[in-house]
């Protein structure tokens, strides 16, 4: 909780039309889930992932339920889980997880990353220009951290 109270003082790193350009694919957005095989979706998923070699990949998620909430990232190199506050909203959660891997991130070796998330709204989010959401606001941070560092993060939506 205590990280999230500190977001809420989180200012832009650089005037925002400065940021690097983010690399999110939204491709699978195409395939509805619900009329979709899911073999079909899996073979796009491959195919995706295959225009990422030599990327560690991470898996990105929150979840939401009466007995607690939670984001975490899981990946071949580190996994990590995050308690979070019964208050929070599922993109708190999502946004979280991803901000928690973009910090892992920092203190890799890892030069490529792609990270893959389920939340559409996140990377939406990600994608405006403006916002006064302390969460969203620190995850471009820490992206503009990386892209200085000279690592190369791409995301990939997932159904």
């Amino acid at each position: 909780m205590d990280q999230l109270n500190l977001l809420l003082y989180t200012n832009a790193v650089s005037p925002p039309w400065t940021t690097h350009p983010l690399t999110i694919d939204l491709t699978l957005r195409k395939y509805p889930k619900s009329n979709t095989n899911f073999s079909i979706i899996k073979n796009l998923f491959a195919e995706i992932i295959s225009y990422y070699p030599n990327h560690l990949h991470i898996f990105t998620d929150a979840s939401k339920t009466p007995d607690g909430h939670a984001a975490a990232y899981y990946s071949d190199e580190n996994s990590n889980s995050t308690q979070l506050p019964s208050t929070c909203s599922i993109l708190t959660g999502e946004t979280t997880a991803i901000l928690n891997a973009l910090t892992f991130l920092k203190s890799s070796n890892t030069m490529k990353c792609v990270i893959i998330t389920d939340s559409l709204n996140a990377l939406l989010k990600l994608k405006q220009i403006y916002t006064t959401n302390p969460i969203i606001q620190a995850v471009k941070n820490e992206l503009k951290t990386l892209h200085s560092m000279g690592k190369n993060i791409a995301f990939i939506w997932v159904p």
